[in-house]
């Protein structure tokens, strides 16, 4: 017969074997699952897998992102918007001079709207959404609060300067350059790592820093080209926001 400290050995060195091989099992179970095909080499198999578990991580942080958007939806509220309607010889830029006072925020409604510029029917109905909502209702305004609230500043600003209809005073000059500066710091906040968020937001960054050199010129009164740097601005404005959107609806990657 054993002694009694063998067997309690014994008993141990077989309960560890058994949590063991669960746990082996376990982790089995938790890998993607792979069936082999006629001829599959060990490399073949692995490669194989890593894709299968690279798909199902993409769909996991898609299904994610598609989540947040939700749920940043549902905390900007309902929908903020106004109705405008395509009129003969009409367009994108039309309905975004009545929606937003400039016609350089056509790509917004392009992307709200899901529509082709080039395709629109006369009397087709156009969403124009709240800017600020819809900065919300992507989850970018949650995230970089400063850098939205700046974005929409400077597009106010400017719009003010301009509808004055005459030269910029030194006053207003100076203002156009506190924009600028607004942008540098919507700029510094979107490039700030933050937890949860793996990528950057690279295009409205590139977006913003031409919105800058446009502000400047006019501040600096060293215009450039024909185009009135102006509409230069708004039009850099509006391709800032859509990218963001964007950005913010892909799960920020």
């Amino acid at each position: 017969m054993k002694a009694p400290q063998e067997i309690m050995k014994l008993f141990s060195y077989l309960t560890i074997l058994s949590l063991a091989s669960s746990a082996i099992a376990q982790s089995v179970d938790d890998l993607p699952t792979i069936t082999p095909k006629s001829g599959d080499s060990m490399d073949k198999l692995m490669e194989r897998r890593k894709e299968k578990e690279a798909e199902e991580k993409a769909a996991k942080a898609a299904e994610e992102a598609l989540k947040a958007t939700e749920k940043a939806r549902e905390a900007a509220g309902p929908e903020k918007i106004t109705i405008h309607h395509i009129k003969p010889g009409g367009s994108l830029t039309a309905v975004s001079e009545e929606a937003y006072g400039r016609t350089r925020y056509w790509r917004v409604l392009k992307l709200y709207n899901e529509v082709d510029p080039a395709k629109l029917q006369v009397g087709q109905e156009i969403k124009a959404p709240d800017l600020l909502w819809l900065l919300s209702s992507s989850g970018l305004k949650e995230r970089y609060p400063k850098a939205v609230a700046n974005i929409l500043e400077t597009k106010t600003t400017l719009s003010q300067i301009q509808d004055k209809g005459s030269a910029p005073t030194d006053e207003d000059l100076n203002k156009i350059k506190d924009t600028a500066a607004l942008i540098s710091e919507a700029q510094t906040e979107l490039l700030t790592k933050q937890p949860g968020i793996t990528g950057r937001p690279s295009a409205t960054v590139k977006q913003l820093q031409t919105v800058k050199s446009h502000l400047l010129h006019i501040a600096n009164k060293t215009k450039k080209g024909r185009t009135d740097p102006h509409s230069l601005a708004h039009e850099h404005l509006s391709n800032a926001i859509v990218y963001g959107v964007l950005w913010a609806q892909g799960g920020f990657k």
